[in-house]
């Protein structure tokens, strides 16, 4: 159902305030809950430095951005008076250097100098009620939403980071754009248009509107791109649901993945299997497995009215802020099914894998005793190849056992989790499927085009 036009005005961003106010009645947070610390009032947005060490947080009902210890989760630095009412979002540049903190009742972003703790400046982000931000991953320019709470349409804004010069006019998107999202090659931004149920899609380079809107679920707010860009996630906040967009066709596929009740923002894991979703009516956290939209374990029980997400370099913890009791908490990120490396360059069974202890064992002794120390890449393909398509790119992995010569492939060694050897640059990408599920594989590097023999993995399962 959407929200009356007459409440539209300020709609999913006061339902944190609702819940603190306790105009709305919530479920008891469970049991299960690590580490709280405190936090400002109402925090909204939440950021994580690539070291993994700082987080900050954006306080909707002050002027302050909090400085937390990640392993503490207590203060590392005074509240940073960023002197804009309604610190909403936070981005944290590439390098760590600068976070940027959207002020939503102030039309403008905050400028934090990271190492100092202080606020460097602030630019107009020429428009009202500016809400998500994302920073391209070169650390040059922002992409910011602005709601436009009175025009039937809100407006999406780049500005160069280093000044906050704008680059071209703002861009018209729907009504009331809350997230906005961008490939990994930075080609196109994703934006969530909260009170139209559509998301639009924005070609970066022309600074235009691809295509129609993309007719989603009931209020869609957070949106994350899949780490190879393949496709989008959007929560839908009043379906209680995710919509999954293909960026080939830029149509929604499949069937809404039902999650916990009112999703709002979202984050991907480093390595981009997981997807951590806050629901902030039953204050749960839901995992999301990429590979095959498949929710993964029971919710993770967190605080009042969970909104934003960060997630560790390492993909161990997760940090969630409460806005509906002024914390930030973190949890336990559940196993991500990939195979781990160990200090010592060794391969072992992959965490959540359905081996044995035994035999684990082995295979991990094994591939320690063959485990080469030249760097190398290997790779893996769906698990037992089930669904795997032409075009799928394979995700590139450490390897266990490599014999390259002159950059080209080797003929691989078949192993348990389905392995074998590339060079450490380029990417493999399917090009035949067989009837039995064999795969070809072609080697994609500057100037290059190898192809591997067929080979059936085999054993490593989800």
């Amino acid at each position: 159902m959407k929200v009356p036009t007459k409440f539209a005005a300020q709609s999913l961003r006061l339902f944190a305030a609702a819940l603190v106010t306790g105009a709305l009645t919530l479920a008891n947070p469970g049991a299960g809950h690590a580490a709280v610390g405190p936090v400002g009032h109402l925090p909204i947005g939440i950021g994580i430095t690539p070291d993994g060490g700082t987080l900050y947080v954006a306080n909707a009902e002050q002027t302050t951005v909090s400085v937390v210890n990640t392993s503490t989760l207590q203060p590392a630095h005074a509240p940073i008076d960023i002197q804009a009412l309604s610190p909403f979002e936070v981005a944290i540049s590439p390098d760590g250097s600068r976070a940027y903190v959207t002020a939503s009742a102030g039309s403008e972003v905050v400028v934090i100098d990271t190492s100092t703790n202080t606020k460097l400046t602030q630019y107009s982000t020429h428009g009202s009620y500016p809400s998500g931000i994302a920073v391209t991953s070169d650390g040059q320019y922002l992409f910011i939403t602005n709601s436009e709470f009175n025009s039937p349409s809100g407006t999406l804004v780049i500005l160069r980071a280093s000044d906050g010069v704008k680059v071209g006019g703002p861009i018209t998107v729907g009504y009331v754009p809350e997230r906005v999202a961008l490939t990994p090659d930075g080609a196109f931004a994703y934006v969530t248009n909260t009170l139209d149920d559509t998301v639009s899609v924005v070609n970066t380079a022309t600074r235009a509107v691809v295509g129609s809107p993309i007719a989603v679920g009931d209020g869609p707010y957070g949106i994350a791109v899949a780490r190879d860009g393949s496709k989008v996630y959007v929560s839908n906040s009043n379906a209680n649901t995710l919509s999954v967009i293909s960026t080939v066709t830029n149509k929604v596929v499949g069937s809404p993945i039902v999650v916990g009740n009112g999703p709002v923002d979202m984050s991907l894991s480093p390595n981009g299997s997981q997807l951590f979703v806050a629901n902030s009516k039953s204050n749960t956290v839901s995992v999301v497995r990429v590979a095959d939209n498949k929710v993964v374990g029971g919710p993770i029980p967190v605080g009042k009215a969970p909104y934003d997400i960060a997630v560790s370099p390492n993909g161990a913890t997760g940090y969630v802020t409460n806005s509906g009791d002024n914390t930030v908490q973190s949890f336990t990120a559940p196993p991500n099914y990939l195979p781990q490396t160990a200090a010592n360059g060794c391969v072992t069974a992959p965490s959540g894998s359905r081996l044995s202890a035994n035999r684990s064992t082995r295979l991990a002794k094994a591939n320690c005793r063959t485990a080469q120390t030249k760097k190398k890449v290997g790779v893996r393909i769906r698990a037992n190849n089930r669904g795997t398509q032409r075009g799928d790119v394979v995700t590139r992995m450490p390897t266990l056992r490599c014999k390259t010569s002159a950059g080209r492939l080797s003929k691989p060694h078949k192993l348990s989790y389905g392995y074998w050897c590339s060079k450490a640059q380029g990417s493999l990408v399917v090009t035949q499927v067989s009837k039995n599920q064999r795969i070809r594989v072609t080697w994609s590097a500057p100037g290059t085009s190898v192809y591997s023999p067929y080979v059936k993995t085999r054993t490593y399962t989800t």
